[in-house]
């Protein structure tokens, strides 16, 4: 949910949580106080869906350490709760912090390594309730041997900003260039992925797993570029 609900709150500026619910084991709401007077554009809602998946593909480590209730305020501050607190007599908090995106305060629980466990995200429609200034996110986790995870994934290409990948459309090879910020993952790379996903997937678990690697990789490159000014290329697995 965390991974979701950085994504609301980058596009629309809304902190504070106001419920959530699983409504099956893949789909769920998000509701999240909104106290403007329209509801978000359609834009607004397809950049939301455009941002979360961009952070999954990113694969950005997610830690959870018990601190101080005290000590967690001063140094996150208040929008570590959502609507309703934590009860105050309960002074030690397990912090879930995914860098530069979400810090909240959860209750105990499994939490998964990292956000590039999840798969593909579809945010399928909103509930605009201004009378109780929320808006609801109702969205789905997409099964990795779905059609439509391919889409959600390469959609991202308008959300995340990083050096602009180029694939070689008939080699197995990924080349790299360092220059002005651009879309981190362009269709035409995920596009390649996938090709690849059905070249040598030979049943549903043979391409999930195949998609992970080249994911993996392609994560892994993409952090080599953002850290230097100029990243030679890499060969993609086959």
């Amino acid at each position: 949910m965390n991974v979701i609900k950085g994504a609301i709150q980058k596009v629309l500026g809304t902190p504070v949580t106001a419920h959530i619910q699983f409504t099956s084991k893949t789909k769920g709401r998000i509701a999240v106080v909104y106290e403007k007077p329209t509801e978000p554009t359609k834009d607004e809602i397809k950049k939301v869906q455009q941002v979360v998946n961009g952070i999954i593909v990113k694969n950005v480590p997610i830690t959870v350490v018990k601190m101080n209730r005290k000590e967690a305020e001063e140094k996150f501050g208040s929008n570590i709760y959502d609507l309703i607190k934590p009860p105050e007599d309960l002074q030690e908090l397990n912090i879930l912090q995914i860098e530069n995106w979400n810090v909240n305060a959860v209750k105990d629980g499994d939490f998964l390594p990292s956000t590039g466990s999840l798969n593909a995200i579809e945010v399928e429609r909103i509930n605009f309730r201004p009378q109780k200034s929320h808006v609801e996110f109702c969205f789905e986790v997409v099964p990795e041997t779905d059609k439509r995870s391919a889409g959600l994934l390469a959609d991202v290409a308008a959300a995340v900003e990083a050096p602009k990948v180029a694939v070689a459309a008939t080699k197995p090879v990924v080349k790299k260039t360092a220059t002005k910020p651009v879309a981190a993952y362009s269709e035409e790379l995920v596009a390649f992925f996938f090709q690849q996903l059905e070249k040598h997937g030979d049943s549903a678990e043979g391409r999930a797993a195949l998609r992970r690697a080249l994911l993996n990789e392609a994560t892994i490159t993409l952090n080599a570029v953002q850290n230097s000014s100029y990243a030679a290329g890499f060969k993609a697995k086959q």
